[in-house]
């Protein structure tokens, strides 16, 4: 399996689908996982289709998660340091200007990466994530999704927001499985990798302490934004903020999908791919790529798609 060192000699394992990384002119799109301590790239599988002649897909597990290697020093594992180990990577292997992309956390990590290197990334694709937790956004966002969108009764809805506020800077496995039940309608097939230290310095600490919206202006790339429109984990009102504090970037599309949960693609695979076929072509016309073999995707067919209107958000639930 291919690996990367580190400077500091920590090994990350990363995958490649579509061109290899020693072929010139092609565009690389950089898909960061979620689930720090728990995934890795074997669950975003989705991801794939989206490589071609003129773009090759590139998953690196993150450090201390999936099959790279643990970090020693439990300080490394934050959001900002992924960021910059995805940076080695591309330094090595001169891969130029990218395309950042990642779900969750995953998401979290290419805001970043995009932020401290607004001159390597000629994209930022963000599904299902944003600038900082709000806890109590979270919270009431689990109300609504659960009742308006997963049908429980409004009692079930409180008893379960409850565990919201418990667990968002703790873990119990048990609560957390509970609660994943009502991320999306179609649900995934995860691979779990267990690092035990990773999982809870992220759960325990990292995701009540991240705060990228300081660093929002410094992104100044093409950006898509989506998420789904009853996504609790991630919720509308927290990604409308984060959209917000991006007021520097060259374009900004921005889409909550309807009658989708998280991530979006889970509920609504056909019109995600649309938008991120779309996305990327506009980043090989610009990057002056060939993009022949890129057939132009159709037009979104669900109303929060609409037309690709950079200013297009729906009103809050």
């Amino acid at each position: 399996m291919p690996k990367f060192t580190l400077p500091e000699g920590i090994s990350l394992h990363y995958e490649v689908v579509g061109p290899p990384l020693v072929k010139k002119d092609v565009h690389t799109f950089v898909f960061v996982h979620g689930g720090p301590g728990i995934l890795d790239a074997r669950s975003y599988r989705y991801w794939d289709q989206f490589s071609s002649d003129a773009i090759r897909v590139l998953y690196i597990d993150q450090r201390g998660s999936g099959r790279s290697e643990d970090p020693k020093d439990l300080s490394t594992l934050n959001i900002r340091q992924h960021a910059m180990d995805i940076h080695e990577f591309c330094k090595k292997f001169n891969l130029g200007k990218i395309t950042i992309g990642g779900v969750s956390q995953g998401g979290y990590v290419s805001i970043a990466y995009a932020a401290l290197f607004a001159d390597k990334t000629a994209g930022l694709i963000v599904c299902d994530a944003e600038a900082k937790r709000d806890t109590a956004v979270r919270v009431d966002a689990y109300r609504k999704s659960l009742v308006k969108f997963f049908g429980q009764s409004s009692e079930e809805a409180e008893r379960l927001a409850a565990l919201v506020a418990k667990n968002d800077v703790s873990w119990d496995e048990e609560e957390y499985a509970e609660l994943g039940k009502f991320y999306s309608k179609a649900g995934e097939n995860f691979v779990l990798v267990r690092h035990d230290r990773t999982l809870r310095k992220f759960f325990c600490e990292e995701f009540g302490l991240f705060d990228l919206t300081p660093e929002l202006s410094k992104i100044t790339c093409d950006v898509l934004y989506m998420l789904g429109e009853y996504d609790c984990v991630h919720p509308p009102v927290s990604a409308r903020r984060t959209r917000d504090g991006m007021t520097r970037v060259s374009s900004m599309a921005y889409y909550e999908i309807e009658d989708a949960g998280d991530p979006a693609y889970a509920d609504k695979p056909l019109e995600v791919k649309s938008l991120v076929d779309n996305f990327l072509l506009l980043i090989l016309n610009k990057s002056s790529l060939s993009s022949s073999d890129v057939a132009p995707a159709s037009s979104p067919t669900e109303k929060a798609a609409g037309e690709n209107n950079d200013s297009f958000f729906r009103p809050s639930l």
